[in-house]
């Protein structure tokens, strides 16, 4: 009975890490697609005027002269910064590796779905 669970537990764990490689796969998959069709061939999608479509909670790509375009960071708006001409002048940035203030000229909108 005990050899019996044993064996049991084993054959469930060997079944988890196989799930959890797949998984990793997966996900690998995902980004390396992401790079290679998508964000590669992403025309950059300027705005007709600054402030069409800003809005918080907008998804971008940071521009970042210093790299690759498929090495820009994508961040999400999190607060607009009117002029005095009440046009948007700077935005807010939440990314991967914290939050940062930029102005709107350089960030890019992805497509909308």
């Amino acid at each position: 009975m005990v050899l019996a669970e044993i064996t049991d537990f084993c054959d469930n764990f060997a079944n988890l890490l196989e799930r959890k490689e797949l998984q990793r796969k997966v996900i690998e998959q995902f980004w390396t697609e992401w790079q290679d069709e998508y964000i590669q061939f992403l025309p950059l999608l300027r705005l007709k005027k600054p402030n069409d479509d800003l809005r918080e909670s907008l998804m971008v790509i940071l521009r970042d002269e210093g790299n690759p375009r498929l090495q820009w960071p994508l961040a999400i708006v999190t607060k607009l910064y009117p002029g005095r001409d009440d046009l948007i002048r700077a935005v807010d940035l939440r990314t991967a590796k914290g939050k940062i203030s930029r102005p709107i000229q350089k960030r890019h909108k992805l497509e909308n779905f």
